[in-house]
């Protein structure tokens, strides 16, 4: 039963995280998602919520820094990986962006927002060509990974 509860209460902790998102309140809500990762560092649903809260109050290192020990061990994480790429891309650290987005296609992430902000960090450092290419896949994409 200890193990139980033991495994229960980051489970709770982002319960809770999610009843104050659903509130609009994001501070309260990051704090519980933080405390619910830092017993279950791998859950990737948290995490993209939190990511998520830091993206939207525009905290980019944030959310990259929170990224980052993940990516660690799952670099190709079809979740996480992308949400780095947005906030670098966010950041305006587009030479970045594109190694991230890169990296999504090249394991076959073939989704619409990898292929978009490919080509907009592309446009953004000047690769015109490459952009052209990758925004045109934008279209053609699933909206969806």
């Amino acid at each position: 039963m200890a193990v139980l509860q033991r495994d229960s209460i980051p489970a709770v902790m982002s319960y809770f995280g999610d009843g104050f998102n659903q509130m609009g309140q994001a501070d309260s809500a990051l704090w519980y998602y933080r405390r619910s990762l830092a017993l279950r560092p791998r859950n990737k649903t948290t995490l993209s919520k939190a990511v998520g809260i830091l993206l939207d109050g525009k905290d980019y290192d944030g959310a990259i820094s929170l990224c980052e020990p993940f990516l660690a061990e799952d670099p190709d994480n079809t979740t996480i990986a992308p949400m780095k790429g947005l906030a670098l891309y966010l950041k305006k650290d587009y030479e970045s962006a594109v190694k991230v987005f890169q990296q999504q296609e090249d394991i076959g992430n073939d989704s619409y927002p990898i292929h978009y902000y490919l080509g907009q960090s592309y446009w953004h450092t000047q690769v015109i060509y490459r952009a052209e290419k990758e925004l045109l896949a934008a279209e053609e994409a699933p909206t969806t990974p």
